[in-house]
């Protein structure tokens, strides 16, 4: 499946050549040999069947599983078939051999196995596209699924071709890292591509005016080479941006549109991607012109969410399963076609003898029952039937890997049990220090100058009269009523109409912002944000103003604390599992999935570092980090949990040393060789998105999933429920048998989001089944481990016998053939003696830092980084000295008003 949905997309300029054959007899997938010309020269490529010679013009037979890998890897961006399938192999590799360059074609890991009736299913799901869009280009463009029923439901009876294996479990059953479940896609940055037009200056269309999506998808005409419409991530309005119809110069009306949109200009800095509204990445201008040039914009490291055009509409999927949206805020969308009455009927069999009272998220456990939640759970085991419902539920949702999909949850509630509202993430563990993002009242100021001063370099006719200077909307940072009483009338309304004092359950604001606004009293603002109120609230009264204001130009990015170790950590992990994974072959065995250092998020990854770090630096050099008091206290919690992301918290440079630290146990491979980013949005693992399966539809009255903060319904009909007062309230999704609910429990920026919280109200009469399918930003396995394990408060002290025998055995196992275990004693020894043979010496001068790189490594991949060793006193809470200020226009003084009017009430 996975293979055709790819292959379909960079067909799409060829659907018309492409002839479907439903009656042929055909071979098991890995017998499907795919004809192919290749347009381009791609040199010698290995894939999984081995060396293919790829060259411009001539015809190949390839294996369907190698045009998959080779898709991925974007090497075939252009492809024509000319047949459909081959029983003899035409092209047999009798080597083997892995890429050397940076330039070359990496093998990518080996994909799992796929049941039987996958190609069935591909052509099936093509049929499906071939009849809703008269093969138009289906995977660039949302679908009206009118009319599709009947085949689509054909999809998912007729085409499964029986269940897949779930007899196969715990130790008879492969790996998890030896199979595709680990297999993840790499983003395409078009930030790195190089604009050689001088003379191209993008520019906001239309006086920068938003549209909505639809406006562009219902022109009659596509939209010329000289424009592009470009929407963030999950949103349904975007804006014109002019256009040199060069791919290479797309990037620059990306950023102008991510800017103009309001995304945080620090992350643009760290990459930016751009995808279909079918959640496909778009890599090259024919990619482009599929999507019709209507496209969304990624960010670093953020996962695709699906926009939903508008309430009721549908799209659907190459697979033939329908999405509709039926919940704005939070996103919400009915999945239908996605599973079988026989595959419904045997997660019920399998899960239901381990049924047990439901737990929820307590005290790093998730093994606390409550009075707020009596259905019943149990987690289905590991085997290819989990395995196979863990890749369909990510290729719904568009994740970057398999992995990021729990295995199924069962749930049965009996009639009149529930569950309360709750969150689907979890919260148990603070990974930052505590005040680690906290705003100030002078970051208002900050804001209301900066605000002032762009507001005064623009055409006067193009701001509302109400924003121009004088107006009561103007900012004015020195004002301590009448402006900032005005801004926070329009976050009050804003957010009262949004439903989120309910949602953040803080109607105490809610009451005090209406009193003393009707007052109009004095020094409101500065007391909202005094860290006793609501600090919190002040990016979402600067968005209140900038959605008010509506002009691109006036988006504000917030100056940035420096990054915590913690967060830049966790982006590591991200990136280095992305880079193995597009290395394939390529990548130090060590490093591979199966390797012994793949990078992982578990606390055991952590604990191996932290024994790394103690072991491969003296005493004097890591003090010099830190200071004594924190060695110390690293010796003495050796071998326990959580111990690196609690030093991670306070020391600065701590992630860098443990990020160089693994980059020389796994032998200084220039490919693996990371840059840390002088910001990294905050990332820990957590759920991201829900799909939630319901199994049947025994219940008559009753058993609704319900978002009682939702402004949206599912229909006028009036709910009660005994014990969940709730459900009366917000969208009630009713429990259609074989249907599923999909809703995102974080935003399109990774930030869980508050109006997400949900519940399953109590069936009046039979029995719902359902069953979670959990998807995570990350892998999910390796999430629940980090959040679940709890710290080990007393665990016994490793012996010195025991140490030593560990460190004598890691250095003989270390892959670089030298001795990298250094020993930096101290600084005061003599140079030969303080510094390793890999540390770049000609930096020495200055004792106050020091240059961890290897000679030997490839400018393109080694960034030398510097580790400052000067003992420093850091605070958990940083300081207004560590703020990196972002000013993109000279700074003003406001002109002040005059105080006067009533004093603070509450």
């Amino acid at each position: 499946m996975q293979f055709f949905n790819a292959y379909d997309q960079l067909l799409t300029d060829y659907m018309a050549d492409f002839e479907l054959d439903l009656s042929a007899d055909l071979k098991p997938p890995k017998d499907l040999y795919v004809e192919v010309r290749v347009l381009r020269d791609c040199g010698e490529v290995m894939t999984e069947s081995g060396l293919v010679n790829l060259d411009a013009h001539s015809t190949h037979f390839l294996r369907r599983v190698d045009v998959e890998q080779l898709i991925r890897q974007g090497l075939l961006e252009q492809i024509k078939p000319i047949a459909q399938e081959r029983t003899d192999p035409m092209a047999k590799a009798t080597k083997t051999s892995s890429p050397s360059a940076a330039g070359d074609a990496p093998a990518s890991p080996k994909k799992a196995t796929k049941k039987s009736s996958s190609s069935f299913l591909l052509l099936l799901s093509a049929a499906v596209v071939a009849l809703a869009m008269g093969f138009a280009k289906y995977a660039d463009v949302p679908l009206d699924a009118s009319g599709l029923q009947s085949l689509a439901s054909r999809v998912s009876s007729l085409g499964s071709g029986g269940l897949v294996d779930s007899s196969v479990v715990g130790d008879d059953l492969p790996d998890k890292y030896t199979s595709g479940l680990v297999a993840m896609d790499v983003r395409h940055l078009v930030s790195d591509l190089l604009c050689t037009d001088d003379k191209y200056t993008a520019t906001a269309l239309f006086d920068g005016e938003t549209f909505p999506v639809t406006q562009p998808m219902e022109m009659e005409q596509p939209m010329d080479n000289d424009r592009v419409f470009f929407m963030l991530n999950g949103r349904n309005h975007g804006v014109y941006v002019s256009w040199n119809g060069q791919f290479d110069c797309v990037h620059q009306a990306a950023q102008l549109a991510a800017a103009w949109l309001g995304a945080d200009r620090d992350d643009m800095a760290n990459g930016v991607r751009l995808y279909s509204q079918m959640g496909w990445p778009v890599r090259n201008a024919a990619e482009l012109a599929a999507s019709k040039n209507i496209v969304h914009i990624l960010l670093d490291f953020q996962l695709w969410q699906w926009p939903g055009i508008k309430k009721g509409y549908k799209y659907v999927l190459e697979d033939g399963v329908t999405l509709t949206m039926v919940g704005v805020s939070p996103k919400v969308f009915d999945v239908e076609y996605f599973l079988s009455q026989e595959e419904a009927d045997k997660i019920i069999e399998i899960g239901s003898p381990k049924l047990d009272r439901s737990k929820v998220d307590g005290s790093n456990s998730s093994k606390v029952t409550t009075k707020s939640r009596t259905s019943h759970t149990s987690f289905l085991p590991d085997s290819y039937f989990t395995r196979d419902f863990r890749e369909r539920s990510a290729r719904v949702a568009r994740l970057s890997s398999p992995s990021f999909a729990e295995r199924l949850q069962l749930v049965r509630y009996g009639a009149g049990e529930f569950y309360r509202q709750h969150f689907d993430t979890f919260h148990s563990r603070d990974f930052l220090p505590k005040g680690a993002h906290a705003f100030k009242f002078d970051d208002y100021k900050v804001w209301a100058n900066w605000a002032a001063e762009s507001i005064r370099n623009l055409d006067q006719s193009k701001v509302p009269e109400a924003f121009r200077e004088g107006g009561p909307l103007f900012p004015a940072a020195e004002d301590h009523q009448a402006f900032p009483n005005a801004l926070l009338e329009v976050f009050y309304t804003s957010t009262k109409e949004r439903n989120l004092f309910n949602a953040l359950f803080d109607s105490k604001h809610e009451k005090w912002l209406r009193l003393n606004l009707d007052k109009n009293a004095v020094e409101l603002m500065s007391d909202l944000l005094d860290e006793t109120r609501k600090p919190s609230y002040l990016p979402l009264i600067v968005k209140a103003w900038e959605e008010k204001v509506g002009l691109g130009q006036l988006k504000y990015t917030f100056p940035k604390h420096a990054t915590n170790s913690v967060s830049h950590f966790f982006r590591w992990v991200r990136w280095a599992k992305e880079r193995v994974s597009f290395l394939g072959d390529g990548a130090p065995a060590i490093v591979r999935p199966t390797g012994e250092l793949y990078p992982k998020y578990t606390v055991e990854f952590q604990e191996r570092l932290v024994g790394f770090i103690l072991d491969d630096y003296s005493k004097g050099f890591i003090i010099r980090l830190t200071n004594p008091e924190w060695y110390d206290w690293l010796e003495l919690n050796r071998g326990r949990t959580h111990v690196l992301f609690k030093v991670m918290q306070v020391w600065p440079q701590f992630a860098e040393l443990a990020i160089r630290t693994w980059e020389t146990r796994v032998g200084n491979a220039p490919q693996l060789r990371y840059t840390m980013p002088e910001y990294t949005k905050h990332f820990h693992p957590q759920r991201y998105v829900t799909l939630f399966l319901y199994l049947n539809n025994q219940t008559k009255v009753g058993g609704e999933t319900v978002f009682p903060f939702s402004l949206d319904r599912f229909s006028d009909e009036e709910i009660v429920r005994d014990g969940m007062d709730e459900c009366s309230k917000g969208l009630a999704v009713p429990p259609l048998g074989l249907h599923a609910s999909l809703f995102y429990v974080q935003t399109p920026e990774g930030v869980p989001d508050d109006m997400s919280r949900h519940g399953g109200c109590p069936p009046h009469e039979g029995v719902k089944w359902g069953a979670n399918s959990f998807m995570w930003d990350s892998d999910a396995d390796e999430g629940a481990n980090l959040w679940t394990t709890k710290r080990s408060a007393n665990a016994g002290l490793e012996s010195r016998a025991t140490r030593a025998d560990r460190t004598r055995k890691s250095r003989v196992k270390n892959p670089s053939g030298k001795n990298a275990v250094w020993l930096v004693r101290d600084l005061v020894t003599t140079l030969d003696e303080l510094l390793p043979s890999t540390l770049d010496r000609s930096r020495f001068g200055d004792p106050n830092s020091m240059i961890l790189s290897a000679s030997s490594c490839d400018k393109k991949y080694s960034t030398s980084s510097t580790l400052g060793l000067t003992p420093t006193t850091v605070s958990v809470t940083p300081s207004s000295n560590h703020l990196r200020s972002r000013a993109f226009l000279p700074l003003g003084t406001a002109s002040s008003a005059e105080k006067g009017g009533s004093r603070l009430f509450g």
